[in-house]
């Protein structure tokens, strides 16, 4: 009702999932989704960021997305970026190692490497996307609609 509402009022209701840093409470239901980083995570926890190098992690994206996106029909989904803590990252020896297998370079590197698959899954549902700045100034290519 309320999305008919503000479609009806002009209003377009632009649902927000900011990865993959603002996402300590997801890592209850889901196990190996957040970085383990003892001490180093959110609020002083032992869990940060979503662990961009596990495989399983995009397909629980995808699938969010997709409900997501079949429920808000104004064709733009908020894909966040911000304030993701690299320290924790950094901090977890096996995501050190994967990134040097993958020859991810810096931590900058690895969120675009994030955010390039998070772009590619939301092109597939045919939705355009919204992302804070420091994805841009990061240097990931954004679309133009952005």
């Amino acid at each position: 009702r309320l999305i008919s509402f503000a479609e009806n009022h002009g209003i377009l209701v632009v649902p927000e999932f900011d990865t993959p840093g603002h996402t300590l409470s997801w890592g209850a239901a889901l196990e190996n989704f957040l970085t383990y980083c003892p001490g180093l995570g959110t609020f002083g926890g032992d869990y940060g960021p979503i662990n961009p190098s596990v495989d399983t992690n995009y397909q629980v994206l995808q699938k969010l997305l997709a409900e997501v996106t079949s429920l808000f029909p104004g064709g733009f989904v908020h894909l966040g970026g911000d304030e993701v803590p690299f320290k924790c990252w950094a901090a977890n020896k096996d995501l050190v190692a994967w990134m040097k297998k993958q020859g991810i370079q810096n931590f900058n590197d690895l969120e675009s490497y994030y955010e390039e698959k998070l772009l590619d899954i939301v092109h597939h549902l045919n939705t355009s996307y919204v992302v804070w700045e420091e994805i841009f100034n990061n240097g990931l290519h954004i679309q133009p609609d952005t």
